[in-house]
Protein backbone atom coordinates (compact mmCIF):
# COMPACT_ATOMS: atom_id res chain seq x y z
CA UNK A 1 0.00 0.00 0.00
CA UNK A 2 1.11 3.73 -1.17
CA UNK A 3 1.30 6.62 0.72
CA UNK A 4 -1.73 7.80 -1.75
CA UNK A 5 -3.44 4.40 -0.88
CA UNK A 6 -3.04 5.19 2.53
CA UNK A 7 -4.28 9.00 2.73
CA UNK A 8 -7.39 7.82 0.83
CA UNK A 9 -8.08 5.70 3.09
CA UNK A 10 -7.59 7.69 5.91
CA UNK A 11 -9.82 10.48 3.73
CA UNK A 12 -12.40 8.09 3.16
CA UNK A 13 -12.45 6.74 6.90
CA UNK A 14 -12.77 10.38 7.62
CA UNK A 15 -15.52 10.58 5.31
CA UNK A 16 -17.23 8.01 6.84
CA UNK A 17 -16.64 9.31 10.35
CA UNK A 18 -18.04 12.65 9.03
CA UNK A 19 -21.15 10.82 7.49
CA UNK A 20 -22.11 9.10 10.71
CA UNK A 21 -21.33 12.09 12.66
CA UNK A 22 -23.61 14.31 10.66
CA UNK A 23 -26.53 11.18 10.44
CA UNK A 24 -25.92 11.00 14.42
CA UNK A 25 -26.64 15.09 14.80
CA UNK A 26 -29.36 15.09 12.57
CA UNK A 27 -30.95 11.73 14.65
CA UNK A 28 -30.13 14.23 17.86
CA UNK A 29 -31.96 17.08 16.50
CA UNK A 30 -34.69 15.32 15.54
CA UNK A 31 -35.20 13.59 18.84
CA UNK A 32 -34.92 16.98 20.54
CA UNK A 33 -37.48 18.37 18.01
CA UNK A 34 -39.72 15.64 19.10
CA UNK A 35 -38.75 16.52 22.97
CA UNK A 36 -39.46 19.93 22.08
CA UNK A 37 -42.48 19.33 20.81
CA UNK A 38 -43.74 17.32 23.57
CA UNK A 39 -42.77 19.76 25.56
CA UNK A 40 -44.71 22.75 23.97
CA UNK A 41 -47.59 20.48 23.65
CA UNK A 42 -47.17 19.52 27.82
CA UNK A 43 -46.87 23.34 28.80
CA UNK A 44 -49.93 24.01 26.31
CA UNK A 45 -52.24 21.38 28.31
CA UNK A 46 -50.55 23.05 31.50
CA UNK A 47 -51.49 26.32 30.78
CA UNK A 48 -54.96 25.24 30.27
CA UNK A 49 -55.37 23.45 33.00
CA UNK A 50 -53.95 26.26 34.95
CA UNK A 51 -56.16 28.76 33.47
CA UNK A 52 -59.72 26.11 34.15
CA UNK A 53 -58.03 25.86 38.09
CA UNK A 54 -57.96 29.56 38.22
CA UNK A 55 -61.78 29.80 36.73
CA UNK A 56 -62.65 27.22 39.27
CA UNK A 57 -60.72 29.17 42.25
CA UNK A 58 -62.66 32.33 41.22
CA UNK A 59 -65.72 30.81 41.22
CA UNK A 60 -65.40 29.07 44.59
CA UNK A 61 -64.18 32.34 46.05
CA UNK A 62 -67.13 33.63 44.49
CA UNK A 63 -70.04 31.21 45.99
CA UNK A 64 -67.76 31.32 49.22
CA UNK A 65 -68.26 35.13 49.18
CA UNK A 66 -72.38 34.20 48.64
CA UNK A 67 -72.43 31.28 51.41
CA UNK A 68 -70.62 34.07 54.11
CA UNK A 69 -73.40 36.70 53.41
CA UNK A 70 -76.12 34.36 53.70
CA UNK A 71 -74.87 33.06 56.72
CA UNK A 72 -74.46 36.57 58.16
CA UNK A 73 -78.30 36.96 57.33
CA UNK A 74 -79.24 34.09 58.89
CA UNK A 75 -77.14 35.02 61.87
CA UNK A 76 -78.84 38.38 61.78
CA UNK A 77 -82.56 37.08 61.42
CA UNK A 78 -82.26 33.93 64.46
CA UNK A 79 -83.04 35.45 67.91
CA UNK A 80 -81.05 35.25 70.99
CA UNK A 81 -81.64 33.43 73.56
CA UNK A 82 -83.21 36.18 75.46
CA UNK A 83 -85.53 36.73 73.01
CA UNK A 84 -86.36 33.02 72.89
CA UNK A 85 -86.87 32.69 76.80
CA UNK A 86 -89.45 35.94 76.65
CA UNK A 87 -91.20 34.53 73.69
CA UNK A 88 -91.60 31.17 75.68
CA UNK A 89 -92.84 32.90 78.48
CA UNK A 90 -95.33 34.94 76.88
CA UNK A 91 -96.20 31.96 75.23
CA UNK A 92 -97.18 30.49 78.80
CA UNK A 93 -98.80 33.40 80.18
CA UNK A 94 -101.37 33.01 77.13
CA UNK A 95 -101.69 29.09 77.71
CA UNK A 96 -102.46 30.69 81.50
CA UNK A 97 -104.98 32.73 80.30
CA UNK A 98 -106.39 30.43 78.32
CA UNK A 99 -106.71 28.06 80.50
CA UNK A 100 -108.78 30.47 83.04
CA UNK A 101 -110.50 31.38 80.50
CA UNK A 102 -111.64 27.74 79.78
CA UNK A 103 -112.39 27.20 83.24
CA UNK A 104 -114.69 30.59 83.55
CA UNK A 105 -116.90 29.68 80.73
CA UNK A 106 -117.22 25.88 81.95
CA UNK A 107 -118.57 27.56 85.23
CA UNK A 108 -120.63 30.59 83.24
CA UNK A 109 -122.79 27.35 81.30
CA UNK A 110 -122.87 25.52 84.23
CA UNK A 111 -124.68 28.73 86.21
CA UNK A 112 -126.44 29.08 83.22
CA UNK A 113 -127.70 25.65 83.07
CA UNK A 114 -128.51 25.68 86.81
CA UNK A 115 -130.88 28.87 86.52
CA UNK A 116 -132.19 27.75 83.95
CA UNK A 117 -133.36 25.15 85.32
CA UNK A 118 -134.42 26.72 88.64
CA UNK A 119 -136.12 29.28 86.74
CA UNK A 120 -138.32 27.13 84.59
CA UNK A 121 -139.09 24.67 87.90
CA UNK A 122 -140.51 28.14 89.32
CA UNK A 123 -142.16 29.05 86.15
CA UNK A 124 -143.73 25.59 86.24
CA UNK A 125 -144.84 25.60 89.24
CA UNK A 126 -146.54 29.10 89.33
CA UNK A 127 -148.29 27.59 86.07
CA UNK A 128 -149.40 25.27 87.88
CA UNK A 129 -150.36 27.20 91.13
CA UNK A 130 -152.30 29.36 88.75
CA UNK A 131 -154.33 26.36 86.76
CA UNK A 132 -155.29 24.73 89.88
CA UNK A 133 -156.10 27.58 92.34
Amino acid sequence: MTKQDSTLTNVSVAANNAALAAKNASDSALAASHNAEIAAKAAAESATAIAVVATDTSWMKKSLTRVEETLTKMGESFITNAQHQEVCKEVDDHEVRINNLETEKTRIVLLLSVASFLLTAVVGLIVYHILQG
